[in-house]
């Protein structure tokens, strides 16, 4: 694991230059909790200034101790290309330290991590509210997927992220920490380790409210558009703050709460278009020199968006669609939001609008159904395109980074420290593992769906309700139901045990044997009675 700890120690008032207190501290480091606290609310007022890739942010931020055990000190992260300004208590300085962090959930491959000393100890689900302000640059960095292996133009098109220009995109952890996180350190060529640390920070900040008010420098107004979420605002003019100061443009976006998305953004001037006349609920935001090509890609949406009701039932939120400058970018969504290149293969777009329109169809609070059933409608999108079997080309794409992953938890598995992890830590039901509850929760989907048919699995998911799924065999007593109301007799208990509630690992299924004999009777026609022993080797 790539590390590396650079000390700043913030003194108020009095000079704090003691190598043993450095020494000190380093020693802490190694026995911080960062998995302790989580953010549950964030209030940040952020400038933009694409002119010089400039990004501040000031605001209240409120941490909640998950832990079993009272803290006396807590982490904060941010990109290692923001530098930390100020971290108050009740309006007066906190004493931190602050050091680079090498890790990849940034694209620079570090983070800026401050660790806090309270006053007095937190208590478990205690909570903190502190006021803090940072600043620095976005600019593009392509140095974790360099680091890990990956071209130039492979990075580029990965990690997008910046603020520049005509144009600004940003996503969040995992790309960008633009606002604070606290997570292991962890690098991206850790395969699914990588991704469990992700998620869990994700699943710990599910329920966090998020309110962002943000500005830029604008000579027009109404020239800029920004997006935070699947909202599109039109940026406000200001009026100066002081005298021969730069005019600003802002806009306040309602307060979200995260569950499943990323916080990300996007700004510049760009041109909007609603699809509600034409019968399709979403929206385009494109620069205004990609006109004809988001009308192309505006003309793939009501194909996409009737084959997921046919499935899932109409939108119950609306879908946005963000264009990418360059073709070359790899399209990234988070809940209804898609960020894609406009300028894409017709096949390959409509099956990212299965994606988007599942999502905005069919919410759920367990993320293996929501992104599983999203997957399964690209599989879907796949088998309408073409047939069957391109379907199962499409979903065979992804199996070898499944197959990966599956035998990377095992030894994860094996090897954990204290014990071994429990088959259930990276099951479809917990959702820490996200190949696993994209990639075989697609395959779940489509199993199901092979055993039920068509009209029994799209009745059931008719009468699915969000709000009612409070527990893990909501959905297969549901199926069971289905299936019950339309004849048929189905247990789908070892299923599930094996396929949702616990990770067990694939089958790898081979013939270990075949016998043949010659069926002996009276008549004229003649056969064979065979016998195939079928060995699981997974």
């Amino acid at each position: 694991m790539r590390r590396s700890f650079k000390f700043r120690v913030s003194s108020f008032g009095f000079r704090i230059t003691s190598f043993a207190f450095l020494l000190l501290c380093a020693l802490r480091l190694h026995a911080l909790d960062r998995n302790a606290f989580s953010i549950t609310q964030y209030d940040l007022k952020a400038q933009i200034d694409p002119a010089t890739h400039g990004f501040a942010a000031t605001g209240k931020v409120v941490l909640r101790n998950d832990s079993d055990q009272p803290q006396h000190d807590a982490v904060l992260q941010i990109s290692s290309s923001l530098d930390w300004k100020s971290i108050e208590l009740n309006g007066k300085p906190l004493l931190h330290v602050t050091h680079s962090f090498v890790s990849d959930v940034d694209h620079t491959g570090e983070l800026s991590e401050a660790v806090l000393t309270f006053p007095q100890n937190i208590a478990p689900q205690g909570t903190v509210e502190l006021e803090i302000s940072y600043a620095g640059a976005i600019d593009k960095s392509t140095a974790r997927m360099e680091q890990a292996g990956a071209s130039k133009d492979v990075a580029a098109a990965n990690d997008w992220d910046e603020i520049a220009g005509s144009f600004s995109a940003v996503r969040g952890i995992g790309f960008v920490a633009w606002y604070l996180v606290a997570t292991d350190a962890v690098s991206i060529s850790d395969g699914s380790s990588y991704s469990l640390v992700l998620q869990k920070w994700k699943n710990r900040e599910s329920s966090a409210q998020f309110k962002l008010e943000a500005c830029t420098p604008t000579a027009k107004p109404g020239e800029q558009l920004m997006v935070f979420g699947a909202s599109v605002q039109t940026l406000a003019r200001q009026p100066a703050a002081r005298q021969n100061s730069a005019a600003m443009s802002c806009a306040a976006f309602p307060v979200a709460t995260l569950g499943f998305t990323t916080p990300s953004f996007a700004l510049g001037a760009l041109a909007r278009r609603e699809m509600a006349a034409e019968g399709v609920n979403a929206t385009i935001v494109y620069p205004a020199d990609q006109a004809q090509a988001a009308a192309d890609y505006a003309a793939l949406m009501k194909p996409a968006q009737t084959l997921v009701n046919k499935w899932f039932g109409n939108s119950k939120r609306g879908v946005l669609m963000i264009a990418l400058p360059d073709a070359k970018d790899v399209p990234w969504e988070s809940g209804e939001a898609l960020f894609t290149p406009v300028k894409r293969g017709a096949k390959s777009a409509a099956l990212s609008l299965a994606h988007q329109f599942t999502h905005a169809a069919f919410p759920s609070p367990r993320v293996w159904i929501y992104e599983g059933a999203a997957h399964f409608a690209q599989a879907l999108a796949s088998e309408n395109q073409e047939n069957r079997a391109a379907a199962l080309d499409y979903m065979a794409q992804q199996l070898p980074t499944l197959i990966d992953d599956e035998k990377e938890n095992v030894e994860i598995a094996l090897h954990a420290h204290p014990r071994p992890v429990s088959i259930t830590f990276t099951s479809l039901i917990a959702g820490n593992d996200e190949v696993l509850y994209r990639s075989k929760a697609m395959y779940v989907w489509w199993m199901l769906r092979d055993m039920l048919g068509d009209s029994v699995l799209q009745h059931a998911l008719a009468k699915y309700q969000a709000t009612e799924d409070t527990e893990p065999a909501y959905l297969q007593h549901l199926l069971e139901s289905e299936a019950k109301a339309a004849g048929a007799t189905t247990d789908l208990e070892s299923f599930f045990n094996d396929w949702v509630y616990h990770d067990r690992g694939l089958p790898d299924f081979r013939v270990a044997s075949t016998y043949a004999k010659p069926l002996l009777n009276s008549g004229a026609a003649s056969g064979f009675l065979v016998t195939i022993s079928i060995e699981n080797l997974g």
